[in-house]
């Protein structure tokens, strides 16, 4: 008598980022924590849902090698510690390159180090780690891994394919075959910047897009917002280049595009969260609100007012793609604005352009009115 059992799918996640991993995932899995923005969040939450469901799921990470050798700080150890569960090693696979080897942070503020650092990444992916993880199911994440769901395709491998953010990069076949992927065997699967007839003609002067390759050549494409993808399709945001429109579209009407929202890591509830000065629920969230503020204003040399409106920036500062620009443009304008009011404003965040708030700031004197800070998980 034979007995008919389901197969648990194998899940490749390929991932730039991740906040921490299980540690049933191997020994490797206490160090791994490489964060730039939400992503990290996102896939590190993933994964721990992933494994809380018993699932057989793999993870593909850059080897970042400074990060990893400076460990956790206590709060990214706790959320860690939250997800322990015991489950088969060998589970992480990091990809081994010089490129991201001393990095201390996830991207470069040079745009042609990013595209480097994405090229090793996934010819690692493609050319060691899926055909030792043999996937039934393959996870991208954003343009640093968008080759990928075309080599999926190729190959008959189902692929989901996550926009966090809408940016992009182009570079020739060429340019990705120098590094070592052979593009010639998917090359058909992936978008260029022209109509591209065959592969001879298109190799030397025909860009690739990254993110619209990733959209192009997934099975399936998600948001991480419902809405947000909705008003790319209906064409409410012109700062979405009109070719990721078309191709997010040609999904959407294929159903073969959804949107699904973050959600915060169980962890953050405020009731439970250990970065809060003071804990509060829904009985007390109003003087434990007021508590938090009053201490983060006294921190950060704010001015103290109970009353005084508080914004936080939590975005990663990135001038491409995260609306900095807009915001220097504005911040002077909307503090003079609301000056009675004492408008505050904290930016918690790292990246290229943060220097530019600081001038802005400085320039002016509005030190007890706008806090510059870079990144902390505590603070933020």
């Amino acid at each position: 008598m034979t007995t008919n059992q389901k197969k648990n799918p194998r899940i490749l996640i390929v991932t730039p980022e991740t906040t921490y991993l299980p540690e049933g995932m191997g020994n490797l899995a206490n160090t791994m924590a490489a964060k730039a923005g939400g992503l990290a969040d996102v896939s590190a939450a993933l994964i721990g849902a992933l494994f809380a469901q018993g699932a057989d799921v793999h993870v593909a990470l850059p080897h970042y090698r400074a990060m990893f050798d400076n460990r956790l700080d206590p709060v990214l150890r706790q959320q860690r510690q939250m997800i322990q569960e015991q489950m088969p090693t060998d589970r992480i696979h990091l990809a081994e390159d010089r490129a991201f080897f001393y990095l201390n942070n996830v991207y470069s503020s040079y745009g042609w180090e990013n595209l480097r650092m994405s090229l090793a990444f996934q010819r690692e992916v493609m050319n060691n780690i899926v055909p030792r993880v043999k996937p039934d199911l393959i996870h991208c994440n954003d343009w640093m891994t968008a080759l990928v769901p075309a080599m999926s395709r190729q190959m008959g491998i189902p692929c989901l394919f996550t926009i966090h953010n809408i940016h992009t990069v182009k570079t020739t076949l060429a340019q990705i075959e120098d590094r070592g992927i052979d593009a010639a065997y998917f090359w058909d699967h992936l978008f260029y910047e022209n109509m591209a007839e065959e592969y001879e003609s298109a190799r030397e002067t025909n860009p690739v897009d990254f993110l619209t390759s990733g959209i192009f050549g997934a099975h399936f494409v998600n948001t991480v917002s419902p809405t947000f993808l909705k008003e790319i399709v209906d064409g409410h945001h012109e700062f979405v280049a009109p070719h990721i429109r078309r191709e997010l579209t040609n999904k959407w009407h294929a159903q073969c595009a959804g949107g699904i929202l973050n959600a915060p890591d169980p962890s953050y509830k405020p009731l439970k969260d250990k970065a809060l000065v003071y804990q509060y629920d829904e009985k007390n969230h109003v003087i434990g609100k007021l508590r938090n503020k009053r201490f983060l204003q006294n921190k950060l040399g704010l001015v103290k007012n109970d009353q005084a409106p508080l914004f936080f920036w939590p975005s990663r500062m990135d001038g491409i793609q995260k609306g900095c620009t807009l915001m220097a443009e504005i911040l002077y304008h909307v503090l003079d604005t609301y000056w009675k009011d004492q408008l505050q404003i904290v930016f918690v965040a790292s990246g290229s352009f943060r220097q530019h708030f600081v001038d802005i700031v400085a320039f002016h004197g509005l030190k007890d009115r706008v806090a510059v800070c870079e990144f902390d998980e505590n603070l933020s």
